[in-house]
């Protein structure tokens, strides 16, 4: 019976049938006496010629027991930068962790010769990328960066790398990576901020913390396009704060009021115009409004407009048309038209097609 052989019998059984480390731990499912005999063995593939890199992958892309990683490090198994690329990639930072006890899985994360990126001039394609730090930084692990490059900082290669980890952060929209790079990394990479920091904001979503930390704590200036990204992006606090902070002519607030309109943000809208009400004109007011492109559709935005800013508009304009595209109520119809506000026998045509009859009554009574 196979449980009565001793298990000197079973080793040159197993030496014999095993040729990889898949073939090991196959065997250990089998029985409890199998797999007791191959915890125990050691380094079984010391001096080995390293050909399973593609068999070890399949465990570094499932969800592995780390004690099947503990015998692959006790048996000397060669791990490869492939290997290590699936690991980062599956987020398997205790595999990492425990490989930092063992000889061999330091020196490939650690061999400068195999992670250089002297040859790969486009680090963001990723082709043939092999480089750990840039792949844990491409998929946003945090932890394994960490291991990366702070568990040794003297002789370490990868904090050369520390400024395309910001670069990543920005260009995959890592937020956790960025806040991570301006914490612990900040005198590493706080002369390619300034250069950044537009970057930061049209790609990093919900970064208006992040913006802010970089004021206030890291004294950066915005110029005059960061204010259009910060609108755009609808950072209503950080503008309101720098706005309050900061002196701006009224030619700089007219942009960004026109800017607010484009993107349809009603807090900046309100804020910049309440600050410039005194100095625009209903021209300008008008021109802005109907310079967009959006102007022939329905949106909030628009419809806000013309329900809180009914002075401002040109009389000679097509505000009314506007409310007819915005399905505007009654009353405030009314009130443009009994301020003599422009319409036509096509806009007349329009509340005849929509049924607007009580305003069809106010046009007819101007008429007659």
């Amino acid at each position: 019976m196979n449980h009565e052989l001793p298990d000197e019998i079973w080793n040159i059984i197993f030496s014999n049938i095993c040729f990889s480390p898949s073939d090991y731990i196959k065997l250990k499912g089998v029985n409890k006496q199998f797999s007791e005999i191959i915890k125990c063995k050691k380094n079984v593939f010391l001096n080995k010629e390293n050909n399973y890199e593609k068999d070890i992958n399949l465990y570094c892309n499932r969800i592995t027991p780390i004690e099947t990683f503990i015998w692959f490090f006790e048996n000397n198994v060669d791990f490869t930068l492939l290997n290590i690329k699936q690991l980062i990639i599956s987020n398997r930072c205790d595999v990492f962790k425990k490989g930092y006890f063992y000889k061999g899985f330091l020196d490939i994360i650690f061999n400068r010769f195999h992670i250089h990126l002297e040859n790969y001039y486009d680090i963001f394609s990723l082709i043939d990328c092999y480089n750990p730090l840039i792949i844990a930084g491409t998929y946003n692990r945090i932890n394994i960066i960490k291991l990366l490059t702070e568990q040794s900082t003297i002789g370490n290669p990868y904090t050369k790398y520390i400024p395309e980890l910001f670069k990543l952060s920005i260009k995959y929209n890592h937020k956790r990576l960025l806040n991570y790079m301006l914490l612990s990394h900040y005198d590493v990479i706080k002369e390619e901020i300034p250069d950044k920091l537009i970057n930061i904001i049209y790609r990093v979503e919900n970064c208006e913390d992040i913006l802010f930390y970089i004021i206030n704590v890291k004294g950066y200036l915005f110029e005059s396009k960061h204010y259009l990204g910060i609108i755009l992006k609808q950072y209503n606090d950080l503008l309101l704060f720098l706005m309050e902070n900061n002196d701006f002519n009224d030619n700089f607030l007219k942009i960004l009021l026109s800017q607010s309109i484009s993107v349809k943000n009603i807090t900046a809208f309100d804020y910049l115009f309440k600050k410039l009400k005194d100095c625009i004109s209903k021209k300008e007011f008008t021109e802005m409004v109907f310079l967009q492109n959006w102007i022939e559709e329905k949106n909030d935005f628009i419809e806000y407009l013309i329900c809180n800013y009914t002075n401002y508009f040109e009389k000679s304009s097509d505000v009314i048309k506007l409310c007819i595209v915005n399905n505007i109520r009654d009353n405030i119809i009314i009130d443009y038209l009994n301020n003599n506000y422009y319409f036509s026998k096509e806009i007349m045509h329009q509340f005849i097609e929509h049924e607007r009859y009580t305003i069809l009554k106010i046009i007819c009574d101007k008429l007659s």
